[in-house]
């Protein structure tokens, strides 16, 4: 009986788990939806505000010979 019990109460809060995933998922497709039917991606920052980034030194360093 007990384990009946704890199995019971276990599925319960699994399935309050996955249905709180749903919900997410759900809102997160809501967004998508949205910013697409609004012309942009969601989370997407302006073009103007980005920086070419300068090329990074690989840190191995030859020699010159001399």
């Amino acid at each position: 009986m007990c384990f009946e019990a704890i199995t019971s109460v276990g599925m319960e809060v699994e399935n309050e788990r996955i249905q709180e995933q749903y919900m997410r998922n759900a809102q997160k497709l809501k967004e998508q939806t949205q910013a697409a039917a609004r012309g942009k991606k969601p989370d997407q920052k302006p073009q103007a505000d980005k920086k070419p980034e300068a090329p990074k030194p690989s840190g191995v360093q030859k020699k010159k010979s001399k």
